[in-house]
């Protein structure tokens, strides 16, 4: 067995120093790669990191919008109780009004029904500029 100066063994036998500096070369072009994939992995972290920050801001957001939605929805079912209340209010007003104008006619009815009859005395009824509303004469003097 052969051992060359950065210790790796070889089955194959020695043919000088050239091989131990071939070997050297691939090792350092293996450590080049690696250091160029770990630039690789690192950029690569960096970019996850930064995904992850606008994720966590789109989460907040999402939170943000997600309570105005409820607040929203809330508000939205107590102004339908209260319109569901006004509307019975202004059914009840309806109603009352219907009542109110069936009273009205039912006065209006007996009020055509009645008989008014103005009385006179015999002496007014000959002049009806000289009589009061009490039915009393009244005497101009001349």
């Amino acid at each position: 067995f052969f051992q060359a100066e950065d210790g790796i063994r070889d089955f194959c036998l020695s043919r000088g120093l050239g091989d131990v500096y071939k070997r050297q070369l691939k090792t350092h072009n293996e450590k080049v790669l690696a250091e160029s994939d770990m630039k690789v992995a690192q950029m690569k972290l960096i970019n996850l990191y930064q995904e992850l920050i606008i994720l966590n801001d789109m989460e907040e957001e999402d939170n943000r919008l997600i309570s105005k939605l409820f607040e929203t929805r809330k508000n939205k079912a107590e102004m339908e109780a209260n319109r569901a209340k006004i509307n019975a209010e202004i059914e009840k007003k309806a109603e009352e009004e219907v009542t109110n104008e069936k009273e009205l006619a039912d006065y209006i009815k007996r009020f055509d029904e009645s008989i008014f009859c103005l009385l006179y005395t015999s002496d007014a009824a000959d002049d009806l500029l000289c009589v009061d509303l009490g039915g009393r004469r009244i005497i101009k003097k001349k």
